[in-house]
């Protein structure tokens, strides 16, 4: 067996010295072979990978730089698998590559060099999955998603959570500003993605409110979570654990044109006068109420008066600071935008709520509460979903 090896490392050598981006190689010894009891696995299964790294082991796969698909030297996955290992990588190989040529609308790129991949082990994190979302700012890394902004899906330059990863690093942000993001579009808040230690613990209460990140309701420093791509946000982020799947979550940095900057988060905020102070309903936390189960919402518009805390209501016409887009819980028969009342406008004597208490009345039970809401098509009286009110205009 070791005459055999030594003379597959010869004849290796002699084919693999005139091949194009191989590293140097050496037939792993049966002793040495890669043990997957033992967590030992081999990531490559190709041996001219560019991803591949001093020490990696690599499977030949069809006599690339020299290797031999007749080896059979250790048993990996099943018997005569064919296996090396990366003892020296060439010297050209980590040279400084090229920046990419410029392109409309696009950051300038530049492909990672092997050496400074990013280390996952280091929390050095990839956030954003494709080279042109439009928040890279310089020195972010991004990962080749189609053939964006001049990158390639072949580039195989790192191994990031998997063999062959295409990474590239902005040199420069779109639009020639280093240091800035390109402003929001109209009507947006500026934004950006939550760092993996800001993430929001669900199991800890911290929750999501927006789950779309044109919302008017958003303040400084209130979490949003992209919905479609609105306001330049990457449904292919994946930068937070949140509940029970990865999510594409943001912060405002600066709220909408025509907002507060230094406004306080969504359940400081004080509401328009005569408004109760409202928070959206949160369909990841079940909040949604169950209408074949009974629970019914009696407010369709959310500047009712008779409001109390705990009510639900929904959205009519963007009253009291609401979204009639957002339509986050399906009710009844269609997706609605839904609220829950924290602090109620008026006490129940009909006086501004003070925040004194309630004085024995039934805080959340509106007029007509003991009754079941009748669907009977006509107006909206603000305590059945009868579907009027305006209420058709809300798909």
């Amino acid at each position: 067996m070791a005459v055999r090896a030594l003379s597959l490392a010869v004849l290796w050598l002699a084919t693999a010295a005139s091949a194009e981006w191989c590293p140097e190689l050496k037939p792993v010894d049966e002793g040495d072979c890669p043990k997957e009891e033992l967590g030992e696995l081999v990531w490559h299964f190709n041996c001219d990978d560019r991803s591949l790294q001093v020490g990696d082991w690599c499977k030949a796969k069809n006599n690339e730089c020299g290797v031999r698909k007749d080896l059979n030297n250790c048993y990996y996955k099943k018997p005569d698998a064919d296996i090396y290992i990366v003892t020296a990588l060439p010297e050209d190989m980590d040279d400084d590559p090229e920046p990419l040529p410029p392109q409309p609308g696009c950051p300038k790129l530049k492909p990672v060099k092997r050496s400074e991949c990013p280390d996952e082990s280091k929390n050095e994190l990839v956030y954003f999955f494709s080279c042109d979302d439009v928040n890279l700012k310089k020195g972010d890394w991004c990962k080749a998603n189609r053939d964006e902004c001049g990158v390639s899906k072949s580039l195989n330059n790192c191994f990031y959570q998997k063999a062959g990863a295409d990474i590239y690093i902005v040199e420069e942000a779109a639009g020639g500003d280093n240091d800035d993001k390109p402003p929001p579009e109209d009507g947006c808040p500026e934004l950006r993605p939550l760092d993996e230690d800001e993430c929001p613990d669900y199991d800890k209460g911290e929750l999501v409110w927006y789950f779309e990140c044109d919302n008017k309701a958003l303040k400084l420093n209130d979490m949003c979570k992209s919905n479609g791509g609105e306001c330049g946000t990457s449904k292919s982020l994946k930068n937070c654990y949140y509940k029970n799947k990865w999510s594409d979550l943001y912060i405002v940095t600066k709220p909408a044109e025509g907002g507060d900057d230094d406004a306080p988060a969504t359940d400081d905020d004080t509401p328009e006068e005569g408004c109760p102070k409202l928070r959206p309903l949160d369909p990841d936390a079940g909040e949604c109420p169950d209408y074949d189960a009974g629970e019914y919402v009696y407010y369709f518009s959310c500047d009712k008066p008779e409001l109390r805390v705990d009510d639900f209501c929904k959205s009519d016409k963007g009253e009291c600071g609401t979204n009639k887009k957002l339509q986050q819980c399906f009710y009844k028969n269609k997706m609605r935008s839904l609220y829950k009342v924290v602090e109620a406008a008026y006490d129940d004597d009909g006086g501004t709520d003070d925040g004194a208490g309630d004085d024995g009345g039934d805080d959340g039970a509106p007029a007509g509460d003991d009754n079941s809401p009748s669907d009977d098509g006509g107006g909206d009286d603000g305590t059945a979903d009868d579907g009027g009110g305006g209420d058709d205009d809300d798909a």
